[in-house]
């Protein structure tokens, strides 16, 4: 898996995350590709209620395990910040709004593209001789 770096298009004009996001979205997107994970594992790691759909609540308390905050890692004011900042990413992931961010609103915030198969075989080890 790859952080695919190339602007997305729309109506109106490319989505650009907040400043303060873009590298809290590249770390992610590395941490996922050095995990190997495919987007759809992680998808299903942010659902915790297996519902389909990402509630902006479940996006918070994701991206704050896979920083691994916890409450006694940080002040009250700063834990406080933070969820907030992450309640106003959820809600920029959330294009259309509705408060659930589906699969398609997922991959394109995090810009995840699945390997090109011509790459996913060349990080198979060679075949013995």
């Amino acid at each position: 898996m790859q952080y695919r770096a190339t602007a997305g298009s729309g109506a109106g004009g490319p989505r650009v995350p907040p400043d303060w996001a873009r590298q809290l979205l590249d770390t992610v997107s590395r941490q996922c590709a050095a995990r190997q994970r495919d987007s759809i594992a992680l998808f299903r790691s942010f659902d915790s209620d297996g519902d389909g759909f990402i509630s902006h609540a479940e996006f918070q308390a994701a991206m704050l395990k896979l920083g691994g905050y916890n409450k006694e890692s940080v002040t009250a004011e700063a834990r406080a910040k933070m969820e907030t900042m992450l309640l106003d990413l959820a809600a920029w992931v959330d294009t259309d709004g509705n408060g659930r961010i589906n699969y398609l609103e997922f991959t394109e915030a995090f810009r995840l593209v699945e390997p090109e198969p011509q790459v996913r075989a060349a990080r198979r080890p060679p075949p013995p001789p």
